[in-house]
């Protein structure tokens, strides 16, 4: 299978992942978290923007469409005991 780089994963390569989460960790933003981080509501908001969803709905169909990410483990779909 041939491998293609997503405009997403563009994206997400110039951002510093480690500076973010240090960001992160200073403002204490995953504080009341358990399962949703702020690493994974950014790149839920990214994903919407670059494809357009306007809706919670939308955006949920489209990620269980997808293995968005999957090979980089940063988003996880929580669907009951899964």
């Amino acid at each position: 299978m041939k491998y293609i780089n997503t405009i997403l994963n563009q994206l997400l390569s110039i951002l510093p992942r480690y500076q973010f989460e240090q960001d992160v960790a200073r403002k204490q933003a995953n504080r009341y978290t358990k399962h949703f981080t702020a690493w994974n509501q950014l790149l839920v908001d990214l994903y919407s923007q670059i494809t357009g969803k306007k809706s919670l709905r939308d955006i949920e169909m489209g990620l269980k469409m997808h293995t968005l990410l999957d090979y980089r483990g940063t988003i996880q779909l929580f669907y009951g005991d899964n």
